[in-house]
């Protein structure tokens, strides 16, 4: 009997364990937004560039603008054409990129250029329109100035008035409008290039021992190795604290540093006064190199340097103290339209 009962039990309870059962449901809702903010920043101007003569610099706040001065044109149908490209570090969005170039309105002779925006897909074709960037890839184009008619210039009322200074140039305004579109993989990643980005223009893109301007937005700058020189108005008006020169520098050109208000301080590749040894090629500073650089206080002029111009700091109203220990013994020439003392120490 004792046998019987337990087999009973047994199937009894495996019935009651089939009989009963429950449903668990879950009520979930899954969010999906926009990455508006992070896209905004991510489709820029990577770089700007035009030929000797004029300039090209990327809006540093934005990188989405470009203001570009062509050179003088003087010649029916010559032209000026500013280089650009486009850049896009998401990787979440490809980016339909449109162009927008506007000549400046105040500018009278406006209507003496024609203007050409083209945009350059991979394998070389043109679209004047839009065109698609994918995630974690870059675009080139061109914006191209035509002269359509001459400019005979203002009748002169003087004989001091030279042809020079009656020459016109034409600035204008390129703004990147961008959309961004779907993808359904994550895109490649470009930060590592953002970093290798060269944002000096040059004389001769291949050498780049030329420098012509800056595109960057850095506060403090290093002249790239192997560059010998820094051609007239190159970082005029720009603005930045410091500026490093490497040792392959020989010159300086006129106007090149004119007009940095905030340029504090200044440095020729280890160079320091009272040394045994220098570190600095450099040979000539052209007329006011350095002018109305009001927040220099010192500077230390390597001895190589035989040139110096004429007022190459003229207007530095902080300038207290020059450090010089090379050939040129007139005290003025070395200050250069400045009232800092002349230090030339012993080595």
């Amino acid at each position: 009997m004792k046998k019987k009962n337990i087999i009973i039990l047994i199937v009894l309870l495996a019935i009651g364990f089939a009989a009963v059962s429950t449903t668990l449901i879950i009520n979930g809702t899954i969010g999906i937004g926009v990455n508006k903010l992070g896209f905004e920043g991510e489709v820029i101007f990577t770089k700007a560039e035009t030929e000797v003569g004029g300039s090209a610099t990327i809006n540093s706040a934005t990188k989405r603008e470009i203001t570009y001065v062509s050179k003088v044109l003087r010649n029916i149908n010559e032209t000026s054409t500013l280089n650009f490209e486009v850049s896009n570090y998401s990787r979440n969005y490809d980016a339909v990129v449109k162009i927008n170039c506007i000549i400046d309105e105040e500018n009278e002779y406006a209507n003496y250029i024609k203007l050409e925006k083209d945009l350059l897909l991979n394998d070389g074709e043109e679209t004047k329109d839009k065109y698609i960037i994918e995630a974690g890839e870059r675009k080139q184009g061109y914006v191209k100035a035509t002269l359509i008619k001459s400019y005979v210039g203002k009748e002169t009322t003087s004989e001091d008035e030279t042809d020079e200074e009656d020459t016109q140039s034409i600035s204008i305004t390129c703004t990147l409008n961008v959309e961004g579109t779907e993808r359904d993989e994550i895109g490649n990643e470009l930060i590592d290039e953002l970093e290798e980005i060269d944002y000096f223009t040059y004389e001769d893109p291949e050498t780049k021992t030329i420098v012509t301007g800056y595109t960057g937005s850095e506060k403090e700058i290093t002249i790239p190795d192997g560059v010998i020189a820094i051609a007239a108005n190159a970082f005029k008006n720009i603005d930045f604290t410091k500026v490093m020169f490497p040792e392959s520098v020989t010159e300086i050109g006129e106007n090149a540093f004119a007009g940095c208000n905030d340029l504090n301080s200044i440095s020729f590749n280890n160079y320091k006064a009272g040394m045994s040894e220098y570190f600095s090629d450099l040979k000539s500073i052209k007329d006011n190199a350095f002018q109305d650089c009001s927040s220099l206080t010192e500077i230390d002029i390597p001895h190589g340097v035989t040139e110096i111009g004429a007022n190459v700091f003229s207007g530095c109203t902080k300038l207290t103290i020059i450090y010089y220990h090379g050939d040129i013994q007139d005290d003025e020439t070395i200050k250069s339209g400045s009232n800092a003392e002349v230090s030339r120490g012993e080595l």
